[in-house]
């Protein structure tokens, strides 16, 4: 009973905070946090509901992966779009956008696709890696720092990636056979003395 216990508020502990880094989060940048949020997660439901990683940790760390850039690049699409829609015309900001979208969802579906995506996740992290520093380099520019929070934000979901595309790589490799299989340990067969 008392494991239950410590769950419990474990998962009261991780709801507050959550609640906490949320509201403080939307204090400082309203809705636009969730809106890549959301699609990541759709994508991930769907990915999830498709390839069925049940107890296998490796797809499951492969599925989060590939919605992490998918998300990201449909919503990197929508901004484009906007952008456009608002006769922003072809500038360096729309056309290094739609690069992005194209490397990122090329990456994200090869990640689903392959069974092996070693090649692929180093492509991302580079790629996240690279996007990144010009992010963080366009801060720099006088007419950037009024979209500082979307900047942070477009970075803050690409080290999301890289941290849970290093996080697979490290589990694939520690697996000695590369299959991710979770081994169930059932508690009454453990000799204890």
């Amino acid at each position: 009973m008392k494991e239950n216990q410590d769950v419990s508020i474990k998962t009261r502990l991780a709801t507050i905070l959550g609640g906490v880094l949320g509201f403080i989060a939307g204090k400082y940048m309203g809705i636009v946090p969730f809106v890549p949020l959301s699609i990541m997660a759709i994508t991930c439901a769907i990915l999830m509901k498709s390839y069925n990683p049940d107890k296998n940790t490796l797809k499951s760390w492969k599925i989060v992966s590939a919605s992490i850039l998918i998300g990201h690049a449909i919503w990197i699409l929508l901004g484009n779009i906007l952008l456009l829609a608002q006769g922003a015309g072809l500038t360096m900001i729309t056309i290094i956008g739609g690069l992005n979208v194209i490397i990122y969802l090329t990456i994200g579906t090869l990640l689903v696709i392959n069974e092996t995506p070693k090649k692929s996740l180093i492509a991302g992290i580079i790629f996240s890696m690279l996007f990144t520093l010009m992010n963080l380099s366009s801060l720099t520019s006088i007419g950037n720092r009024a979209y500082m929070p979307l900047i942070l934000l477009h970075c803050f979901y690409r080290l999301s990636f890289i941290v849970v595309a290093v996080r697979y790589m490290w589990l694939y490799d520690t697996r000695p056979d590369g299959t991710g299989e979770i081994e169930v340990i059932n508690s009454e067969n453990i000799n204890t003395t």
